[in-house]
Parts: C-alpha cells; structure tokens; sequence
C-alpha cells in the first residue's frame, strides 16, 4: 500500500555554482531564533513484542514467528491522546498473545515452511479534533499465499471516542457521499461516468460503494479498501483521497470535522518511504504569514545504507526570496535556497535552467545504524493566489550511490522531477 498513504517523490541535486547562490541567500535571509523542538514527534511506533516457536517437522526445523509494534503510551512527549491507545488496541494484542503453536494444531498437517505473522499499530495522523490509528497484519499461516490486511481506526482526541461515517456528517448524507465519491474515484482513475467498473478497474460488480476503511486527514478522507472487498487478489485495492472542499455541505458544523469548514485550518501530509517517516505541515501564522514545519526521521534498516538525503520543496506562488521571510533548520544539515532565476539542473532535458520559482531543500547526511532526526521551518509570505500549492519530494542516497526516488505520481517541477503535492487553503 501508498501509505498515502499522500506520495513523496525524489530528487538529486548538485552543482558549485548553486551552492554559492545559497550562502549568498542564507546570509542575508532571516532565522527564526525560536527553538523548533516543539515540531510533532508523533507517529514512530515505540514497543516491539516478539515471540518464537520452533518444532522438528519433516526431518527439519519449522519456526513461528509472532510480533507487535505499538505505540509506546508512555513516552513524555507524546500527545495527551496517547493516554487512551493501550485500550483501543485491547483486540490487537489478544490477537498477538494468541499467536503461538496453536496455529500448527489447527491445521491438518504440520507445516513444511516458516510461518510467521506481524502486527503494527501506528498513529497515522492528527487533526486539531481528531486521531487516526494504522492497524496493519500481515504473514504466512499455512495455504497458497501470505495475508495482508490493515485497518483505520478514528477516535476524538479529547475522549477518545471512536468516529465512523455518521459521526461526521449532517442529515441523511449516505447517498450524496456516495455519489461525490463515486466522482472523485472515477476522475482520480481517469474512469468516465459511465464506464464499467468491472471492465475497466476490476471491481466485482459494477456498483460503487463506500469502502469500511476511512481516515481522517486534514486535507479530507482518505478511503481505502482491503483485499478482496471490491476486487480480486490479483488487482490492487483502490485507495483515493476524498477532498473536504468536495463535501463541505455534508459536514456536521459541531462535528469532529467542522475544522474543515474553515479553509484556513492547518494542512498536514504524512509519508513513510525508503526507511524515511515525513511529517509536513502548513499552517496561517497571522494574516500576512504562513509556516512550514518538516519533521524527517530516518530509520535504521540492516540491509540497506543510506549515506546523504534531500527533501526539496518548491512553491509555484512564491519568486523571490523576499517572500521567505524566515527560516530554521538543524544544525549539521544544509540548507539551499533558489529564489526564481537561479542556476538549476533539469533532469528530464538534461540542461542547465533558470528557476521559474522559489525552491528550498535540505540536505542531511544519514547514519544506518540510529534512528535520526531532522526539523526544518520556514515562514513564507501569505501568497495572494489560492489555494496555495507546495510540490515536495524526497531522494536517498545509498552507500553505493543508488539514488532511490518515486517517479510513478505527482505533478511534474521545474527540474524534470515529479513531486506530491501539498494544497493549503481551499
């Protein structure tokens, strides 16, 4: 699955001469002198349980391997909500503490491979009212092919209250949700109104139907179906996002949503990829300012060693760089900014170009054997146009020069390279 679940897409940059246009730009731009800790650590799951059975079968050793990882609830920077997570997952963790050798007596025969199954539970997002829980299993228990399942959960930060569809909106609103769903999925998979859903995506039936998982984003619903409950094994579940500025008519104003009926409400993406978990937000500072907040953490991973990375952020409204009106960053990393006529590189023609407009990355240098942790903030001039547009993306760079990058989604920059897209504003 895209965990998103809204996709971050790569980027390589290098060259002197940019770099001098940096310092140059670095020097005479502002910086926030405010401390930027206070940028959400959220979503890391924080306590790994695991287990492991073995038995001779066969004339060979057979192992059972079980895990959980969940959300540690006592971490002293966490959200108040963490408080009412250990209870929410009461189910996941019987099912984790069923795991064991029991697996191999209720099947007919003793097992000739590994089995294993592993459980996740991950906060996948906030909204000023509300939370969402990543609930994922997946494994081999015996039959022709590993499982796979995952589930959303949605509760109230201030009750924990678990929401569904009904918690949300006004009246009778079933059959309009449906229907404004129906559209977007179609237009998000180029479908025309009247196409077959079963000839041309797969679908068992050519009906729409509202899928059972849902979360709650600040950008709008993401809606996601499982395996098998729209289509076969075989094609992949449908998942598109459900923009808030599509169904505000629907919305309960004294709900969980009613945030969303404000169109200057915070704007957050939250993407995991390539051993990297980014946490990217937009918010109104005043009537003349937004600010950016990016939170990257890096993950070690045994097989793979990453030794630099970029996170690049362009924003078509802005040109100069007098519409960055201040800026902060970690120490240890670099910051490079390209205001509209700067030197860039154009990847797909292989060029040399000059920006059309403002663009920022950061670049860090990685550790493969700690997780590792990089801030950057950035107050920007309120654009006059909206809704205000960020296209961002993401690169690594392994230890033998790979360069890993998502080149499958987005909207094309001004360097050739595709990037996701962050919208504020609507």
């Amino acid at each position: 699955m895209d965990v998103s679940k809204l996709l971050l897409i790569f980027n390589l940059k290098k060259g002197f001469g940019l770099v001098v246009i940096a310092a140059f730009l670095l020097f005479f731009t502002q910086e926030l002198e405010a401390d930027i800790s206070f940028i959400p650590n959220y979503g890391p799951a924080g306590v790994l349980m695991s287990k492991r059975y073995c038995r001779i079968a066969n004339r060979h050793v057979v192992c059972l391997e079980c895990s959980l990882r969940s959300p540690d609830a006592n971490v002293s920077n966490a959200p108040e909500f963490y408080r009412f997570i250990p209870q929410q997952i009461a189910d996941v963790i019987v099912h984790y503490r069923r795991c064991g050798p029991g697996y191999w007596e209720e099947s007919e025969r003793m097992p000739d491979l590994n089995w294993y199954e592993n459980q996740t539970v991950d906060v996948m997002v906030m909204t000023p009212n509300t939370y969402t829980l990543f609930v994922t299993d997946w494994g081999f228990t015996g039959g022709v092919h590993e499982f796979n399942s995952f589930e959303y959960r949605n509760y109230l930060r201030k009750t924990g209250k678990s929401l569904g569809y009904k918690d949300l909106f006004k009246g009778d609103f079933n059959r309009t949700l449906t229907a404004i769903a129906e559209r977007v999925y179609r237009r998000s998979k180029g479908l025309a109104l009247d196409a077959d859903l079963s000839e041309e995506a797969g679908w068992f039936e050519n009906r729409f139907v509202l899928p059972e998982n849902f979360a709650i984003t600040t950008r709008g619903l993401l809606l996601s179906y499982n395996i098998y409950e729209v289509t076969p094994h075989v094609v992949e579940p449908p998942e598109f996002l459900l923009p808030y500025s599509q169904i505000r008519s629907l919305i309960d104003p004294k709900g969980p949503l009613a945030f969303a009926l404000d169109p200057d409400h915070p704007v957050t993406v939250d993407e995991e990829k390539f051993d990297a978990q980014i946490h990217l937000s937009v918010a109104k500072i005043d009537a003349r300012t937004l600010e950016l907040n990016a939170t990257l953490r890096y993950l070690p991973n045994a097989d793979i060693a990453y030794k630099r990375s970029w996170f690049t952020l362009q924003f078509p409204e802005l040109k100069g760089s007098d519409a960055l009106l201040a800026h902060e960053s970690d120490k240890g990393s670099r910051l490079a900014i390209y205001p509209a006529g700067s030197r860039l590189y154009d990847y797909k023609a292989k060029k040399r170009i000059h920006a059309r407009w403002l663009e920022v990355e950061l670049e860090t240098t990685d550790t493969d054997d700690e997780i590792s942790v990089h801030r950057l903030r950035l107050r920007l001039r309120m654009p006059r146009k909206r809704p205000f547009v960020v296209y961002y993306r993401f690169a690594r760079q392994r230890q033998d020069g790979t360069i890993d990058r998502l080149d499958d989604a987005g909207k094309t920059g001004q360097q050739g390279l595709p990037n996701a897209l962050l919208r504020w504003g609507e």
